[in-house]
């Protein structure tokens, strides 16, 4: 069975303006709208690895558009926002059941 897990380590990189080299869970593309990871080459990762230091440079551009997307749409801020918003619905659609009259 695969597992395919977002955690905040993700986030936290792309804060820190890491390059994150590894899989991109599906949420992380879907919240996104890209796949921000570079996908590890298992097959040979210390050819990868060495080609990524060598040419650093040609993944700059991902990890501004990552640390960009991350200040524009999901920070703890943006987080609280959305569960006020489903908080505040919740509790009113709640009001509004208690207040109909019984039929």
């Amino acid at each position: 069975m695969d597992v395919d897990m977002l955690t905040m380590r993700y986030f936290q990189s792309f804060a820190s303006k890491a390059l994150v080299l590894g899989h991109c869970p599906d949420l992380l593309k879907e919240l996104f709208g890209y796949d921000p990871v570079v996908e590890a080459d298992l097959e040979d990762p210390c050819t990868q690895v060495t080609d990524i230091l060598d040419n650093y440079s040609a993944y700059q551009g991902l990890v501004e558009r990552n640390y960009k997307t991350l200040l524009e749409g999901h920070t703890f801020s943006h987080r609280w926002g959305e569960m006020k918003r489903v908080l505040l619905s919740g509790r009113d659609q709640l009001h509004r059941r208690e207040s109909k009259p019984a039929t």
